[in-house]
């Protein structure tokens, strides 16, 4: 339907409501409604429960990482109720662990003979946001800190860095999720420095992965040296980045471009190779950094 918009005063533009859609939600004058800007279009909803996305779709052999992949994306795109169809119990158990492991805020609500369905039961909340934003810069850190003492110990456990690896994710796929559902430009920087931090502690999961698997029990000291320096500037990344502070963050981004390893073994040179994957990411990160800093002391100044 098409309603036309009025002036009143000399800035204050409105439209009327439907009397229908009014009588029928029992909106009265006084009353408040939530205005919901979508792009180019206003939603008007009568309290203050946010429009829920919903999507039906059919895991028909799907495996493991399809189920799961596909469930992190519909998570991540702001579905607040999915319908899925699956061929067997085998896809079930992975749809559940999936809701554990990778969904804050999930859960399944309903099953039935070849279906379940699985529900948001959060709302968004921007304190949680920024809660598990800053916490999952600190697990990164805290990741490479047990990595470190593992390499040095020669006691690479790949499960319990897989255990790490999915409570970082679970923070990040929420502050992904909640910056999706904002659909705010202005926070695109944090989107971005979300998707390449996520990088780092893959990095290490499949690091410790390939050591595990080909038994690789004396780690070279130079690598154990490297990796120290790389956790040190992580955390003054870190540091600089919630401080701040863009002169550090000039500084770090030196060290970074300088950062080389000394020359090791055949066969430790894939372990190097991931370590050298983790810098990269870091030195990418520095971009997005600058521009949140620069955001952070123009709001400071207001």
């Amino acid at each position: 339907m098409k309603r036309k918009v009025t002036l009143h005063g000399p800035a204050t533009l409105s439209v009327s409501l439907p009397l229908k859609w009014a009588r029928k939600y029992n909106v009265k004058k006084g009353d408040e409604v939530d205005v919901i800007e979508d792009g180019n279009n206003l939603i008007i909803s009568e309290d203050s429960k946010k429009i829920s996305k919903s999507i039906h779709i059919d895991f028909n052999n799907y495996e493991k990482r399809l189920i799961r992949l596909t469930l992190n994306n519909l998570y991540r795109q702001g579905y607040d109720n999915i319908k899925i169809y699956y061929d067997s119990l085998n896809q079930l158990k992975h749809i559940q662990e999936s809701c554990t492991q990778l969904l804050p805020g999930f859960e399944i609500i309903k099953t039935g003979q070849g279906f379940c369905s699985i529900e948001s039961i959060l709302s968004p909340d921007q304190s949680k946001f920024d809660v598990l934003y800053r916490r999952a810069f600190l697990s990164i850190h805290e990741m490479m800190l047990h990595f470190k003492e593992s390499l040095f110990k020669e006691e690479i456990d790949p499960e319990m860095v897989e255990a790490e690896h999915l409570k970082i994710e679970q923070y990040c796929n929420f502050c992904i999720r909640e910056l999706l559902i904002a659909k705010d430009e202005k926070r695109f920087i944090e989107l971005y420095t979300t998707l390449y931090l996520m990088m780092i502690p893959s990095t290490i999961k499949r690091l410790s992965k390939y050591i595990k698997e080909n038994n690789i029990t004396k780690i070279d000291p130079k690598i154990i040296k490297y990796f120290d320096q790389i956790s040190d500037i992580y955390h003054e990344l870190y540091d600089s980045y919630f401080k701040s502070d863009m002169e550090k963050l000039n500084l770090i981004n030196s060290k970074i471009e300088k950062m080389i390893i000394e020359e090791v073994s055949n066969k430790q040179i894939i372990i190097t190779n991931y370590l050298s994957q983790i810098v990269r990411f870091m030195l990418i990160l520095i971009s997005p950094f600058t521009m949140n800093v620069h955001k952070i002391s123009h709001e400071d100044m207001l």
